[in-house]
């Protein structure tokens, strides 16, 4: 499984951002610079 990151890999506070059918794991780069201060954002690509 590929997936993308964002923020502090020590970061207990993760939010786990989980694409469509037909979508992609890059739907989710602008929010996840966002919470990326907050939360260590994990984007999976699923297939």
């Amino acid at each position: 499984m590929a997936y993308k990151e964002w923020g502090d890999a020590r970061n207990r506070n993760v939010l786990v951002c989980v694409h469509g059918v037909t979508r992609v794991s890059d739907d989710f780069d602008a929010l996840a610079r966002e919470l990326s201060d907050v939360y260590r954002v994990v984007c999976p690509d699923v297939v």
